[in-house]
């Protein structure tokens, strides 16, 4: 199964299984991952975050694939600019891996279903990003949420799994764990909405800056891309807890930003202090989108 750019590592070993009619669970321990704990309530370690030395070895060893294409299937490529990996590996033993310190879904992961249809069921890796909103290519809202099952795409149930150990998944349905079988939503069939030439411009300048394809600046001064998304962060911090209550003294500013950024105050529980947190799935993609 030829390995598609930018794709991610468990969409492949999924779309292997599905050639050759077995669980991805089957095709990852012939591989040699060793994914699988003594019990099956063991959730099973971070996948798709970084490739080591021995996954190289033994993905080569089973596919032909060699080591530098698996390293571009894993998050890995975005070390030093929108993640840090040592921190999502560390938060990999929480119950929700990096749910508070780093913007992406490591099970998890947002789509095009445009995308899917066209590639026949390639998951893009940058989808993962919590930044992930828009498709620049064909200009639609990214899909986060299976309309049937209401699940986050790809999480897998309650006890998210890297890979499926009983099923196939298809690659263009959701197939989430819904009481033990697989949600047959076929995902390009799902209407997303249109979104407005300048927030593909702002999709495509940010993933540019993510994948290292574009030199970022603050204030006309080069700096890094580390540099440059902890400001991001920092900006989408600010908008969202410091500024909704003045927002409507500014000009321009439409009354239906205010709002959706003060009810995301009262979600999230400032009183809690938790200012870094991720941006929440549908919260980021209203004010992203619109402005």
């Amino acid at each position: 199964m030829i390995h598609r750019a930018a794709e991610t590592f468990a969409s492949w070993v999924d779309r292997m299984a599905r050639a050759n009619r077995c669980p991805p669970a089957e095709v990852a321990d012939l591989m040699g991952l060793r994914l699988r704990g003594t019990s099956a309530d063991v959730r099973p370690p971070v996948l798709g975050v970084r490739c080591d030395e021995t996954v190289r070895q033994t993905v080569y060893a089973a596919t032909g694939v060699p080591g530098g294409l698996v390293d571009g299937m894993h998050l890995s490529v975005f070390e030093g600019g929108p993640l840090s990996v040592v921190a999502v590996l560390s938060a990999g033993k929480a119950h929700r891996p990096s749910a508070g310190r780093e913007w992406v879904e490591v099970y998890g992961s947002r789509a095009c279903p445009c995308c899917l249809l066209a590639s026949g069921g390639v998951w893009q890796l940058w989808w993962k990003l919590s930044c992930a909103a828009v498709c620049p290519e064909h200009q639609v809202m990214l899909l986060d949420r299976c309309p049937s099952c209401g699940g986050v795409l790809r999480w897998g149930g309650e006890r998210p799994r890297v890979v499926p150990a009983q099923w196939a998944r298809p690659p263009t349905c959701c197939a989430n764990s819904v009481r033990g079988k697989p949600c047959s939503q076929w995902l390009p069939a799902v209407r997303v909405s249109q979104v407005h030439e300048q927030t593909v411009d702002a999709q495509r300048r940010w993933l540019d800056t993510a994948y290292g394809r574009a030199y970022p600046a603050l204030g006309g001064v080069n700096v890094s891309a580390g540099e440059w998304f902890a400001t991001f962060r920092a900006c989408v911090i600010l908008l969202r807890l410091g500024l909704p209550r003045i927002l409507r003294r500014l000009p321009g500013v439409p009354g239906w930003c205010r709002q959706v950024l003060l009810e995301e105050r009262v979600e999230r529980g400032v009183h809690r202090s938790q200012f870094g947190w991720a941006p929440r799935r549908q919260g980021l993609r209203q004010p992203f989108s619109r402005w």
